[in-house]
């Protein structure tokens, strides 16, 4: 009996710990999995943005093309009169 009421208070303050442990665990992998969804949005806009910088050369490039082109057409029409 004696030993049961030594043991007690320690299995007790073992049991505290073990959740004290286990709610560290939580914030912590909740906080990496955060991280990873921040970078993971970061990577997107990232991506995202140089489309949108890869669309824009593309167009200006046409937009060159065509400027040429139509000089090119004007240069032929002034040949040809």
């Amino acid at each position: 009996m004696y030993l049961l009421e030594y043991i007690q208070p320690l299995l007790m303050m073992t049991l505290i710990y073990c959740k004290y442990l286990r709610m560290l665990t939580i914030k912590y992998y909740a906080h990496i999995h955060s991280q990873k969804k921040e970078r993971e949005r970061e990577r997107e806009k990232e991506e995202e943005e140089e489309e949108e910088e890869e669309e824009e050369e593309e167009e200006e490039e046409e937009e060159e093309e065509e400027e040429e082109e139509e000089e090119e057409d004007r240069q032929t029409d002034r040949l040809l009169d």
